[in-house]
């Protein structure tokens, strides 16, 4: 064989693949509707462990609330997405107890009218994810006004591990990372939630389902960092009790909360640059339905609890008392937004003084417990509301 037949038989198979792929993403995105936006419509999960038992619902549009909500915008109410994490989704508190449902019945009532907040949260999510879920869920939706939910410190680091693969990307040099990165912007996310939505309607997470995660984590763990980790809290992760989430931070990145403080590193660089990517799109996508785009902090608990802080280093994790309280930490976004001349609005006054009087969150979980939620509902209220009285 030549090395033109060569060729020739290399590019004829790049083609074939390439619009296989193709078929495949036209095949999942036709099927988007029973897909959901975020989630498979009409679902639920029932998630439960030492620290919270919570119920989620998930409507016929695919992302969490009850009660249902109409695809097509009421006369005159004014509709509100939110786009974010776990924290935003409401992890281990019930629908009724987000900080987005709370936020939409604190509007209603400031103003005077009916006000839809929508909770397009996903847990596991980054700022990446964030714009893939736009692009699926603005021009169906049709908001006045888009949040993104930006969680202190930890979406931030994620904007550099995806910044990374788009380098990558650019450079072509056909890594797996840059592979993975095309194949997921693909189609791998409709997989995923195609999957999710042939298995069972209500999904149930227990201690069960975390600790064979968590046992093969173990296997893989070297001595000095499990030594690392409080018995009592290593015991927590054995049965269950703990996100395996919590357990690889610990044992990959256990300077993780100190990310956003340290704006010398090159993967802090890598974050900035991922960032603002993810907010020039997103605020392109706004303006394209003829929406406003207000970028929101959400607060972390290293940063507002002692008790959380406290929790963060019987994992293993670096939490000096600097944190606590450290009002540095949204500075790294509120310069991004500043550059592109987005409205952004840093953790307020009101949440500091809520956190210094009452637990706001699950001490070893880490995130918002209903009084927690209430409370970011509370602070965010007054600003939401002077964006949505000028629409």
């Amino acid at each position: 064989m030549t090395w033109r037949q060569r060729v020739a038989y290399s590019l004829s198979f790049a083609a074939i693949f390439l619009a296989v792929l193709w078929g495949i993403n036209w095949a999942f995105r036709v099927s988007a509707p029973r897909l959901g936006l975020v989630f498979p419509p009409n679902t639920g999960t029932h998630h439960y462990t030492r620290e919270f038992d919570s119920r989620a619902s998930i409507n016929s549009l695919g992302f969490r609330g009850s009660p249902e909500v109409s695809e097509r915008k009421r006369p005159g109410v004014p509709r509100i997405v939110v786009l974010g994490d776990s924290y935003t989704y409401g992890w281990g508190v019930d629908d009724q107890e987000t900080w987005p449902y709370r936020l939409q019945s604190l509007l209603s009532h400031s103003l005077g009218r009916p006000v839809e907040v929508l909770n397009l949260g996903k847990p596991g999510s980054g700022p990446f994810q964030y714009l893939e879920i736009a692009r699926k869920a603005l021009p169906r939706l049709e908001p006045d006004l888009v949040i993104v939910a930006i969680l202190q410190n930890d979406d931030l680091k994620q904007s550099a591990r995806r910044a990374r693969s788009r380098k990558l990307k650019k450079k072509g040099n056909g890594s797996a990372p840059d592979m993975l990165a095309r194949l997921d912007g693909m189609f791998l996310s409709d997989i995923r939630r195609w999957k999710q939505a042939r298995g069972d309607r209500i999904r149930i997470i227990g201690p069960e389902h975390n600790a064979g995660r968590v046992a093969r984590l173990l296997t893989k763990a070297s001595e000095e960092s499990l030594r690392r980790i409080d018995p009592d809290v290593l015991t927590m992760f054995r049965e269950g009790h703990l996100h395996p989430g919590l357990l690889t931070m610990t044992l990959k990145t256990p300077e993780r909360l100190l990310f956003a403080l340290r704006p010398e590193s090159q993967e802090f660089a890598l974050a900035r640059a991922g960032l603002t990517h993810v907010l020039t799109e997103l605020s392109v996508l706004a303006e394209g339905v003829g929406s406003r785009l207000l970028v929101v902090s959400v607060p972390y608990g290293a940063y507002f609890s002692e008790e959380q802080l406290r929790a963060w280093r019987a994992m293993g994790l670096e939490a000096p008392e600097n944190l606590l309280g450290n009002r540095h930490v949204d500075d790294p976004v509120a310069e991004v937004c500043l550059d592109l001349g987005l409205s952004f609005v840093a953790t307020q006054p009101r949440f500091f003084e809520a956190a210094a009087g009452a637990t706001l969150y699950f001490p070893f979980d880490g995130h918002l417990s209903t009084k927690g939620h209430e409370a970011f509902a509370q602070s965010l209220e007054e600003r939401v509301a002077d964006v949505v009285g000028r629409l």
